[in-house]
């Protein structure tokens, strides 16, 4: 059983992760895409 815990905790830890991750390169997208907007508009964000 404490096998299993502990299998699953690390998994937890895994998605955790993943979600944080995820996050940051979402960020980033939203970024780069305003910023291609902007460059294709002729404007400064």
């Amino acid at each position: 059983m404490s096998d299993l815990l502990q299998v699953l905790m690390y998994i937890k830890n895994m998605f955790s992760d993943m979600i944080y991750i995820n996050g940051i390169i979402a960020t980033e997208l939203t970024k780069i895409t305003e910023n291609l907007v902007a460059i294709r508009h002729g404007d400064d964000f």
